[in-house]
């Protein structure tokens, strides 16, 4: 079984002193499976050991005793009213308001930070895959 499931990140664990940021990100729809136990499956993030974690929304049930995670209903993420629910995105730069719809991230302005085993190349290949087929990207931004 997996170690954890989540609709932005599935498994994060920190050795040392130096803890992972997820913060200001946004997962739109359900996360299923048949695999990961209770305790490690969140619409938001399946398992986070130390990770440092702000501003997290969802639009499916996450756990909101968790520092961090709120849940938001689709309604009051569309158009102008995002930047209200939505405390601590960058709409200036990161993000993107659209009217009548959810916001989506400014690829001209975002910067992507992975480590050195994933190459941001790879990163921005699969977001214009999904792009181009009419999906959703969320990243951590």
């Amino acid at each position: 079984a997996p170690n954890g499931i989540g609709g932005l990140v599935g498994y994060v664990s920190n050795t040392g002193s130096v803890g992972t940021k997820i913060e200001n990100s946004l997962n739109i729809g359900p996360v299923t499976s048949a695999h990961a136990t209770p305790s490690n499956k969140d619409s938001i993030i399946g398992y986070a050991n130390t990770a440092i974690i702000n501003n997290l929304y969802s639009t499916s049930v996450t756990d909101t005793t968790k520092a961090g995670f709120n849940q938001v209903l689709v309604d009051d993420i569309k158009g102008d009213t995002a930047k209200t629910t939505l405390s601590g995105f960058d709409f200036a730069n990161t993000w993107l308001v659209r009217e009548n719809d959810t916001p989506i991230l400014n690829l001209e302005n975002i910067v992507i930070r992975t480590s050195s085993a994933i190459q941001p190349n790879n990163v921005i290949q699969m977001i214009s895959r999904f792009i181009s087929k009419g999906k959703k990207v969320g990243l951590m931004g």
